[in-house]
């Protein structure tokens, strides 16, 4: 009696110091969404989320972890805390130095606390033991019994209306530059993957053959349609029947493809990112299987990782990431058949670009891509210190970059107006000498361009989430394209108002957050690591990567170039939890 008096009182005082926590934690994110001064409807979502938090403070179980883990989770919770601070001052154009003042410090601890109980309460659910469905009602049996198929038909039906509001499909520059190749208005080039240039340009003359523009683009809209149904329904397949995952968690993540605007954007929007998804939801199933399960499938693997790097340049990444993180935690036999898989991939992939595309008559992609980043630290350089640059740096500068266009066309979000005027007959070297140079004048001024290039992958207060909808459709004289219901013109506009404003729907926002996809990836890592499922760094290396990949990219937040490591997530986590209730596993 004594002793369970004891428990209960030590329960009790710990309850009592986790609600301490709570105003500082309901006043950062208070200050994090509505520092403008709130409005009824603010005033109502800031009421729920206090009783939220305080219901997770009171009522949320944690599950016993070593002092070391715990002090894990605590450095990754100032981080998450000092992140939350740097994005804030970028969503309000504040410079990264003055963003620290005392309401963001606040913040930013209010955001951490948050972070630490959420992932401690996430780390017990994740650790929770499967639990018996055998008293389920008719209709939850039947997705269990059939997740594939429920799923594939719910979600393809919950997008149809999207569909065919925009029927045949909304067309990209993007899709529009590759289809041009294929058509002779430009020479093809690496620059958009040429596997999906092929795919995409294949279809679209296809349908010129017959006499239709249309009828091409409608072909490739339904490859993409379909792809991207039946692939988020294999997820949801595989998550039930393979991993051991509830019928509700198959449920939530349903009505998550099902519902969120963004994913029946892009299913009738013509880019590469939609079936460039596909191949890496596919690829991270047998990644999943062979690290996990110890399934013998290690050539759907390499087909599946060959298929990934084929449909995006950046794809081959991936599949270098999982080998080298393969080696490092991986048992010997499995290391052995990762590294043979994988570096197939690799070599494939070398041959491709070095000797099969200039036998096609395809040119190299620029270089330019992937210097975004150092470019505009250059240009945000050239424009708050230009006074200070030398004849000298600025003819290094010059022989790379257009130097007199550089302070008017840097803009923070993207990169576009500045490496667009990237001279490829430069002296690289040069140019990077100076570039160290000026880092070392002005390292603020390069932190500054980082942080405005790059923080909304790593931050959830960075607001302005790009090209998250594709209700819209761009333009060209080369390709015949139009709506082919025109009555429908005020239906879409109203559509896309909508998309944007459920953006700015509290808790719904973070669904468009890129840094809520890579902190939750963290905390995965960190729960797996916490178990000693190191194997987990394997399954979670391609959202690594894909979120670095991004962070070199030409756009800041931009919810396109996020969408494999939105769409991967929910096997992330089934993995994680599987591995940790799995006695069998690596």
């Amino acid at each position: 009696m004594k002793s369970d008096r004891m428990l209960f009182g030590m329960e009790k005082k710990n309850r009592l110091i986790r609600m301490i926590q709570l105003p500082v934690m309901t006043t950062a994110w208070v200050i994090y969404r509505f520092d403008a001064g709130l409005t009824v409807w603010q005033g109502i979502a800031v009421s729920v989320l206090t009783l939220g938090l305080g219901w997770l403070l009171w009522h949320g179980k944690t599950k016993k972890m070593s002092v070391g883990a715990c002090w894990f989770l605590g450095v990754l919770s100032a981080l998450f805390g000092v992140c939350s601070i740097i994005g804030y001052g970028v969503d309000r154009e504040i410079p990264w130095i003055k963003s620290f003042q005392v309401h963001t410090v606040v913040m930013a601890i209010g955001m951490a606390l948050t972070f630490f109980h959420v992932s401690c309460v996430a780390a017990w659910y994740i650790s929770l033991p499967s639990r018996s469905e055998k008293a389920l009602p008719k209709i939850a049996r039947i997705f269990k019994e059939k997740p594939f198929l429920v799923s594939a038909i719910g979600i393809a039906v919950a997008w149809l209306p999207y569909w065919l509001i925009f029927f045949p499909c909304s067309l990209s520059n993007d899709a529009i530059n590759q289809i041009e190749q294929t058509i002779g208005v430009y020479y093809l080039s690496s620059h958009h993957p040429p596997f999906s240039t092929f795919l995409m340009g294949g279809c679209f003359n296809f349908g010129r053959f017959w006499g239709s523009d249309l009828f091409g683009l409608w072909l490739y809209t339904v490859f993409q349609y379909f792809a991207m149904a039946f692939a988020f329904a294999w997820i949801i397949d595989r998550c039930i029947k393979r991993w051991n995952c509830s019928v509700s968690f198959g449920f939530v993540v349903m009505l998550y493809f099902a519902l969120l605007p963004v994913w029946p954007s892009f299913a009738q929007f013509l880019v590469k990112d939609g079936v460039y998804t596909v191949s890496v939801v596919l690829f991270m199933v047998e990644l999943i299987e062979a690290v996990i399960s110890r399934r013998q499938n290690w050539g759907r693997l390499t087909v599946t990782g060959l298929l990934m790097s084929l449909l995006r340049n950046n794809g081959v990444y991936i599949a270098l990431a999982v080998l080298i993180s393969g080696c490092i935690v991986l048992r010997k036999r499995q290391r052995k058949y990762m590294v043979i898989s994988m570096a197939a991939v690799i070599v494939m992939m070398q041959i491709y670009s070095s000797v099969v595309l200039p036998a096609m008559g395809v040119m190299k992609g620029s270089s330019r891509e992937m210097l975004s980043i150092p470019f505009q630290q250059t240009a945000l350089y050239v424009k708050e210190h230009g006074d200070e640059v030398t004849e000298e740096e600025q003819k290094a500068i010059n022989a790379v970059l257009d130097y007199d266009s550089l302070a008017e066309g840097y803009s923070s979000w993207i990169s576009d107006p500045v490496k667009d005027t990237f001279k490829a007959d430069g002296s690289l070297k040069e140019y990077f000498e100076v570039w160290v140079k000026q880092l070392f004048k002005h390292p603020e001024t390069y932190f500054q361009a980082f942080f405005n290039a790059s923080a909304g992958y790593y931050s959830i207060s960075v607001n302005n989430a790009y090209f998250a909808n594709y209700f819209y459709s761009d333009t060209s004289a080369n390709i015949h394209h139009q709506y082919l219901f025109g009555s429908l013109e005020s239906v879409r506009e109203q559509i896309l108002q909508w998309a944007d404003d459920i953006q700015g729907v509290p808790l719904i926002h973070l669904a468009y957050q890129a840094g809520t996809y890579t902190w939750s990836a963290v905390l995965l890592l960190w729960v797996a690591f916490s178990q000693k499922k190191y194997e987990q760094l394997v399954v979670l290396s391609p959202i690594f990567i894909s979120v670095l990949v991004c962070i070199a990219s030409p756009v800041a937040n931009c919810v396109r170039y996020m969408l494999p490591v939105m769409a991967v997530l929910p096997i992330a986590i089934a993995s994680v939890a599987y591995s940790i209730k799995c006695k069998n596993c690596t």
